[in-house]
């Protein structure tokens, strides 16, 4: 019986998943269907986002959505994929949804 319960917990601390760390990568991202693409830099672990050439500190909701807030607008940062997020509108009536892609590294 001592020998079975060593062993779960050998294999419970093996495999213990650490989410404490686990952000989505930083990236460039831009929008692809517009004729003058904008961009936006975003460091999901520093909760920074370059939002209009302005630095801005966002808002963890969960490990994958972020609120941040820019000309008094607010706006929503969901992660969809690992290159792909989408920066939603909140203001009032407004329904703007943006999907920004992920630049690939030169």
């Amino acid at each position: 019986m001592r020998i079975f319960v060593s062993f779960c917990l050998v294999l419970i601390a093996l495999t213990h998943c650490d989410l404490k760390d686990r952000y989505p990568k930083p990236g460039h991202f831009c929008e692809l269907m517009v004729r003058e693409p904008s961009c936006v830099d975003v460091d999901f672990r520093n909760a920074k986002v370059t939002f209009q050439n302005t630095e801005i500190s966002m808002i963890m909701i969960f490990r994958v959505q972020f609120k941040f807030t820019h000309n008094m607008i607010n706006y929503q940062l969901d992660v969809l994929g690992e290159h792909r997020i989408q920066i939603v509108n909140l203001s009032q009536g407004s329904n703007e949804k943006r999907i920004y892609h992920r630049q690939k590294k030169k």
